[in-house]
């Protein structure tokens, strides 16, 4: 089953990107420039810098060299123009935590869930709690695709057909040579190991477990570390380009 039809609804983003959105751009960018008293300084708050190198390991960490397994992170934005100066703008901006630059690098219409709860307002107060900050860098780090429309998909594998019959259930195995254990235990007795493959939870996700009990493509049950499990329907981000910009047109998890 490919999983982005189930977040087709997204698609409609791609027309309220017109002058409304650069006219809520312009907007912003006059507020943030608003006159100062006297004798106070112009100059912004300084932000550190996220080194080359930072970024790099975001972006490439996890896709090159190749990893083992079936859905191995990878990177098809590449020839895309623009692409790579997009990403490498986010993961600097996420990266240094610098809310006010994610959200520049947003559609004003940016999509942030199923409530209708969306925008850049709502994005720029979302970004205040550290854990949904690091869902931005988890999917930046998980390679990108290209869908059918010319957006890009991150992470990568929310955009392939990855074989599964029940994306609730289904998780993403997030590392090479994974233990398949016996129990919930590192001292378990090892089943197996699993790489960059599909398994399905086998009575539902307990959040609190630092394990979970699941069955393998091959029909094999045992348990595998939470911390290297990704749900299938977990956050996953689109961008679309009007002309040579690119923006975040949606950052959304569940269905």
């Amino acid at each position: 089953m490919r999983l982005l039809p189930l977040l087709a609804i997204s698609l409609a983003l791609s027309g309220c990107q017109g002058e409304k959105s650069k006219q809520s751009a312009n907007s912003e960018a006059q507020g943030q420039s608003g006159a100062t008293q006297p004798g106070t300084s112009t100059a912004p708050a300084a932000t550190p810098a996220a080194p080359d190198s930072a970024i790099a390991q975001l972006l490439d960490g996890a896709v090159n060299p190749r990893q083992q397994g079936i859905y191995p992170p990878r990177d098809d934005c590449g020839p895309v123009p623009g692409a790579r100066a997009f990403r490498e703008k986010l993961a600097r901006a996420v990266l240094t935590k610098d809310v006010e630059a994610i959200v520049a690098l947003s559609d004003g219409h940016v999509k942030l869930g199923f409530g209708g709860v969306d925008g850049r307002e709502n994005l720029r107060k979302r970004l205040q709690d550290p854990a949904y900050l690091a869902e931005w860098k988890a999917v930046l780090g998980l390679g990108c695709a290209i869908d059918p429309g010319g957006q890009l998909v991150l992470p990568w594998h929310f955009a392939q057909e990855l074989g599964v019959d029940d994306p609730y259930s289904a998780m993403l195995v997030t590392a090479s040579e994974q233990p398949l254990l016996e129990q919930a235990s590192p001292q378990g007795a090892r089943l197996g190991t699993l790489s960059w493959d599909t398994v399905s939870l086998v009575d539902g996700l307990k959040p609190d477990a630092a394990y979970q009990q699941v069955r393998t493509r091959n029909g094999k049950t045992g348990f595998v570390e939470t911390r290297a499990l990704r749900s299938l329907l977990d956050y996953r981000l689109l961008a679309t380009s009007r002309g040579s910009t690119w923006r975040v047109t949606a950052m959304v998890a569940g269905d």
